[in-house]
């Protein structure tokens, strides 16, 4: 009794990590230093962001990349997914997939919607 109590809950623990990983929690921005009174950012595929994700033990993991490395993912609960030829580069620190909840999102939203038209831009090109 106690062997299937604790194999269904790994299982479901395994099951919900499976799910939620790719959650973004934090998307961080790298903008270069410009002047104070420069608020506008260009983002373009060359962007650096570090987005959040957690891991099983619901520990920050960070993945820093170019946009020009995230490809839009066609798959339910996934918004991105990383590019192959960024995956070889980069097999144990990126989880390789992505999903951003466009509904709750805060903080800079200009910026997020460039980030985002960026992305899917990149669907065009492949």
């Amino acid at each position: 009794m106690f062997l299937a109590a604790l194999g269904a809950s790994a299982v479901s623990t395994g099951t919900l990590h499976y799910l939620l990983s790719p959650f973004i929690s934090n998307i961080h921005l790298h903008s270069p230093k410009q002047s104070i009174l420069d608020t506008t950012v260009p983002i373009t595929p060359a962007t650096t962001i570090t987005i959040d994700t957690m891991d099983v033990f619901a520990r920050t993991r960070q993945t820093t990349l170019q946009l020009k490395d995230l490809r839009p993912s066609t798959r339910s609960l996934l918004t991105w997914t990383c590019s192959k030829p960024y995956l070889a580069a980069h097999p144990k620190s990126s989880p390789g997939r992505f999903w951003l909840d466009r509904r709750s999102g805060y903080g800079d939203q200009a910026a997020m919607r460039q980030i985002i038209r960026v992305v899917e831009d990149q669907r065009q090109r492949i």
